[in-house]
């Protein structure tokens, strides 16, 4: 009964890893193509890396929520 939850958690996890690669990658590549015709200076684009370090984050907690749903389901 557990070894369901743990293969929708691991199932979910790997969605969530790939949802941040995309993310991080996507922001670096807006920045470097922006940046090239000096439309972006470096200390914002430090500050749009910090963002984005921060937003994968917070997008990685959303992890935690399913804590109690794998307890519901183990009773």
């Amino acid at each position: 009964m557990i070894l369901p939850t743990i293969f929708k958690l691991s199932m979910r996890t790997k969605r969530i890893i790939w949802q941040n690669i995309i993310i991080a990658l996507g922001l670096k590549i807006i920045a470097l193509l922006l940046i090239i015709p000096g439309l972006l200076t470096m200390w914002i684009a430090i500050i749009s890396d910090v963002g984005a370090t921060i937003l994968v984050t917070l997008n990685s907690f959303r992890l935690i929520g399913p804590k109690s749903s794998v307890n519901k389901q183990s009773n």
